[in-house]
């Protein structure tokens, strides 16, 4: 009744619905009746399930119960004996291409007056399928050598430049600091003038050290470094 009352039904969760201990082999049953589950519990609902299932509740109608798993059992086999003859078809195509490929390369040596070498069949597959690329040998070993000495080279010449940049940047950054430290300590008030009370002198009575008045000129020296 499910399909007839919604026939666009794709998921289905049904997990620990007491309902489904009353169903004989419910996760089949409800896919071969509502033909639009994708999603059944906690999995998919693949076309290949589809067409196992299907096989199944054939057999179950129309050759009894007990006979529909192993209709299910034969309709899985010949899946994977197609997937199989696909394969088979498809390496057969690259093999032919490869091949293909061989025969042109050596026909135009021919016609050139040339022998085809182990080369020449390397580059004409690879120009056929792309898969042996890897396979050309574009260098010698003197030349792979001077490439990566010179790579080496190269990297050691940036490490070195990038070492001195670093090392002069800190200068500047101490050399300015310097310059700050200075420009400030120029600018702050002797100790004549900051209206500070003479260190020898003796504090006034019910007063600190600490009066408002060297509060003040302790403002502004911290004023004066910042």
């Amino acid at each position: 009744h499910a399909q007839a009352a919604m026939p666009q039904l794709a998921v289905v969760q049904m997990q620990g619905n007491p309902l489904i201990n009353t169903v004989t082999q419910y996760r089949r049953s409800l896919i071969s009746r509502c033909k639009s589950l994708t999603y059944v519990d906690d999995r998919p609902v693949f076309p290949e399930d589809r067409l196992a299932i299907e096989a199944w509740a054939w057999a179950e109608k129309e050759l009894g119960e007990g006979k529909g798993l192993e209709a299910e059992r034969e309709e899985r086999a010949r899946q994977r004996e197609e997937k199989e003859a696909n394969q088979k078809r498809n390496l057969d195509y690259m093999r032919q291409v490869t091949e293909d490929a061989k025969a042109r390369a050596a026909q135009r040596m021919h016609e050139r007056g040339q022998q085809p070498s182990a080369h020449d069949e390397v580059e004409a597959v690879a120009g056929a399928d792309g898969t042996a690329a890897a396979q050309k040998p574009s260098h010698t070993s003197e030349q792979l050598y001077n490439r990566a000495l010179a790579a080496v080279e190269a990297k050691r010449r940036e490490l070195e430049a990038r070492k001195r940049a670093q090392a002069q940047a800190e200068a500047e950054a101490a050399a300015a600091v310097d310059d700050a430290v200075h420009e400030n300590a120029s600018e702050m008030p002797s100790s004549g003038d900051g209206g500070s009370a003479p260190t020898d002198a003796p504090a006034p009575t019910g007063a600190t050290p600490y009066d408002s008045a060297g509060r003040d000129a302790d403002d502004e020296d911290l004023e004066a470094l910042d």
